[in-house]
């Protein structure tokens, strides 16, 4: 069992880093961070040819975002404009054009990298956040994040699918409902709350992280829950179901989390 559990583990750590298309070992970036190595890094993604580079505003409306970010923060917000914004938001070290974020539009999805590609780039001193405002009128379909070294901050009104992977990096969202949370993290804790409806599905799998859902204090949901020293917080009452599975309510919402050191904490609002 521990044998099938490290091997896990291993296999999730590499699949996030070719998530982000980051040229150094795994061990590298979770141990310093893109920010603390003066070799650089290599960004690796297909088509580059079609990306355009820079901040952008987007008048047609989308229905999907997919981020690809590292050494930094995300941040996704909702504002009463009328077009979508991207932007770089430069912490530390100077803006070069091969540090620009690149984006481009596929139908009706924007897919969004964290800087050219094909190219050796010095990271050394460099630190940026990337800034999304979509406008309060529109409803995101899915948002997609994958992140080493940086945090993700989501607050929007309603949204229908995040889907989230992480090494290092914490995410934090709030809204008022959301239908289904997907999300793979090593060492970043997860804080969900949606004021006025939880998700319907709900999978998570996390090492060394913490979760914590807010849902209002009327939600029904069925909890699978696998666990590696961790234990479960939860201030709805329930029924236990065998050895792994809490309901509450009807049960009606499918929620799956499976951990290594971490803590589960349910909350009603």
């Amino acid at each position: 069992m521990k044998k099938v559990i490290i091997i896990c583990i291993m296999v999730l750590l590499l699949v996030f880093a070719a998530a982000v298309g980051i040229g150094y070992g795994i061990g590298r970036a979770i141990k310093s961070g893109v920010n603390t190595t003066s070799a650089g890094a290599d960004f690796k993604y297909s088509n580059p040819e079609s990306y355009e580079m820079g901040n952008a505003e987007v008048s047609q409306k989308i229905s999907k975002i997919t981020i690809n970010w590292v050494n930094g923060e995300v941040e996704v917000s909702e504002y009463n404009g009328s077009t979508l914004t991207i932007k770089d938001e430069v912490v530390s070290g100077t803006l070069r054009d091969e540090l620009k974020l690149r984006w481009k539009r596929e139908g009706n999805e924007i897919i969004i990298q964290y800087a050219e590609a094909g190219k050796r780039l010095d990271m050394e001193g460099f630190r940026k956040n990337l800034v999304i405002m979509v406008p309060s009128s529109w409803t995101l379909d899915e948002l997609n994040i994958d992140v080493v070294s940086a945090d993700s901050t989501v607050t929007l009104g309603a949204i229908n699918e995040v889907d989230w992977n992480s090494v290092n990096g914490k995410l934090d969202i709030k809204v008022d409902s959301i239908k289904k949370l997907e999300g793979d993290t090593v060492n970043g804790d997860v804080s969900l709350y949606a004021a006025k409806k939880g998700p319907k599905e709900l999978d998570l799998e996390s090492v060394n992280s913490d979760v914590t859902i807010s849902v209002p204090f009327d939600s029904s949901f069925t909890l699978k829950r696998n666990s590696i020293n961790g234990t479960l917080d939860s201030e709805f009452s329930g029924r236990i179901s065998g050895s792994n599975t809490f309901i509450v309510g009807t049960g009606d919402s499918d929620w799956d989390i499976e951990s290594v050191n971490g803590k589960v904490k349910i909350k009603a609002i």
